[in-house]
């Protein structure tokens, strides 16, 4: 009976790590797919094989397994991620109690697309010999809390992730989502169909009647254009709130980096300053003159995000794409040298590349961009991001590459939909980046050549030209 419903769980997925740099994944018995771990430091846990049976907790999906309340009880005893070592369980993970994961606080923060521990049966295998430095707790009340258990959580929420992929591609195929509509959808529906209701009564009565329903008519419609547009500023300010935490997370990685260097230019100060008689007026001077420069970057991090409470940034203004890219890629700066990481900037020479969008948005597009690089970067290797800026007829075409693992294949399709990540993130970065692209008349994908090694992403905007230059065009 238990082997029975487990076979018929809707999605399965077998992982393993060959214990160096290789994942595979096999989901619901499909072809095998290998790739290199992609995670910003490699995995310490040693070799490990996992198993994992995920279910749907509906009514109807419960009974097409078998009978409910049976399907129910056995999930209520079997479900949760057991942990073996040569065939014998590690207690307690696996109980009931235990959610040594924390998929249950997962799901909370994103429960269209996450698993919860009681919708999951899974068994994890490791060895004594191949994984050393997975060592029982003196209480033998599970594995000690070191670098090693935390990679192997790190395998484990890896593997569920692609089976939490596979379970929105088969709940929702082609990537789309049950439509939410806002609150005020259905009144500005009904909205419509009265003003347009009005309009033809107002049509076939004459004199003062019709006349008057005409008014009424272009009431309403004024009353339908002046709630859309509330609701679309509201939405607008959403987003923009999300693309600007977004950066500020990235950036406050950045402005820690020059912080520090901050207070180690200032311990030298203290020091020279302490030795009087022996202090270099030349070497004081050098100082001041570094504190300056790291002060000025710091303030040119900030910069990119401090504008966005005031109101005059809420208007949207030409900008210099080429110009801002440099002026993003300095401010990451210390990240990206601290990450070895680098980022280039092309765009041909004397050809003015403008677009209407404010600077600090602008700069959460590239974080997420620059973001995404890092989370799939190739282990072991300088990772090379490239912007490339150019004319496309009315648009300008702004391509950004890298040198890292690429997509996988099954996240192709749903790259931009909302909790859709391939490592232990919100999934929202890139579905930022389209809010913003797609609010500012453009348009953003994945390019699938084939031709080149990494990701890389296309996005197009409106052009804005000077004034000058439509003058000399027409």
């Amino acid at each position: 009976m238990v082997a029975g419903f487990m076979d018929q769980a809707p999605y399965q997925i077998e992982a393993e790590f060959d214990g160096v740099a290789k994942v595979t994944l096999r989901l619901n018995g499909g072809q095998a797919i290998e790739q290199a771990w992609t995670g910003h430091e490699p995995l310490r846990c040693g070799p490990v094989r996992a198993r994992f049976f995920a279910f749907d907790l509906e009514t109807d999906a419960i009974a097409r397994i078998g009978p409910r309340m049976e399907v129910r009880a056995w999930l209520r005893e079997w479900s949760g991620i057991s942990v073996y070592r040569d065939g014998f369980r590690i207690w307690p993970y696996g109980e009931p109690h235990d959610d040594w994961l924390r998929l249950d606080q997962r799901r909370v923060n994103n429960p269209v697309v996450r698993l919860s521990n009681n919708q999951v049966v899974g068994f994890v295998e490791i060895s004594a010999d191949r994984n050393p430095e997975l060592r029982d707790q003196t209480n033998r009340e599970g594995l000690i809390h070191n670098d090693a258990f935390a990679d192997l959580q790190r395998f484990v929420l890896h593997a569920l992730q692609a089976l939490e992929a596979e379970r929105q591609a088969v709940r929702h195929p082609g990537g789309k989502r049950p439509e939410r509509r806002p609150s005020n959808a259905s009144g500005s529906q009904d909205l419509t169909g009265l003003s347009d209701t009005l309009e033809r009564l107002a049509r076939q009565a004459s004199g003062d009647l019709g006349a008057e329903l005409k008014r009424t008519a272009d009431r309403v419609r004024s009353q339908i254009a002046l709630r859309e547009a509330t609701h679309r500023r509201m939405l607008d300010g959403y987003s923009d709130l999300a693309a600007l935490g977004h950066t500020a997370s990235m950036l406050g990685r950045s402005v820690n980096v020059g912080i520090a260097g901050l207070r180690e230019r200032v311990t030298s100060l203290r020091t020279a300053l302490g030795r009087r008689a022996a202090a270099d007026p030349a070497s004081l001077a050098m100082s001041v003159a570094e504190l300056d420069t790291m002060l000025d970057l710091v303030s040119g991090q900030l910069s990119l995000v401090a504008s966005a409470g005031s109101g005059a940034a809420r208007r949207r203004r030409g900008l210099d794409v080429p110009v801002e890219l440099c002026r993003v890629r300095d401010a990451l700066g210390p990240m990206l040298d601290q990450e070895d990481a680098q980022l280039d900037v092309h765009a041909p020479e004397g050809v003015l590349l403008r677009t209407e969008m404010r600077p600090e948005i602008f700069a959460s597009l590239v974080n997420v961009l620059v973001r995404n690089s890092l989370e799939w970067r190739s282990t072991g290797r300088t990772l090379r991001m490239s912007a490339t800026v150019r004319e496309s007829g009315d648009c300008l075409e702004f391509l950004f590459s890298d040198n890292g693992q690429g997509v996988l294949a099954m996240l192709e399709d749903k790259l931009f939909e909302p909790g859709v990540s391939g490592h232990d993130g919100a999934g929202m970065g890139l579905t930022i980046a389209r809010n913003i692209v797609t609010s500012h008349g453009g348009a953003i994908s994945l390019v699938l050549d084939r031709r080149r090694k990494g990701a890389t992403f296309r996005i197009q905007l409106p052009r804005k030209r000077s004034r000058a230059t439509t003058a000399r065009e027409s």
